[in-house]
């Protein structure tokens, strides 16, 4: 399991991308060692191959709605995790079901 760490600096909007980034990234490298090509995640989510393209290629933010399938698809759960203070920050998980 990978967590994604973010620190103090939560606001800053670069680090956000940054964070946006390391995501998307992560949920093609699990779809590419699953073995799902993109025509069948689109199929499995009733989504154009075109628009995963630019997600993956982090050319647009998915919403959540479309995270949320994807995660779904790929048969993993999402956590949120609660943060500590004064420490970096275990914001979001991803866990194979």
């Amino acid at each position: 399991m990978k967590k994604v760490l973010l620190d103090d600096y939560v606001n800053s909007e670069k680090n956000l991308l940054d964070l946006e980034y390391d995501f998307i990234e992560k949920l093609s490298k699990i779809r590419k060692e699953k073995g799902i090509s993109q025509r069948e995640l689109c199929k499995m989510i009733n989504m154009k191959q075109p628009y995963l393209v630019k997600i993956e290629k982090r050319e647009i933010s998915p919403s959540l709605n479309t995270i949320l399938k994807i995660v779904n698809a790929l048969n993993l759960s999402l956590n949120v995790v609660e943060k500590e203070s004064h420490k970096w920050y275990n914001i979001w998980s991803l866990e194979a079901l």
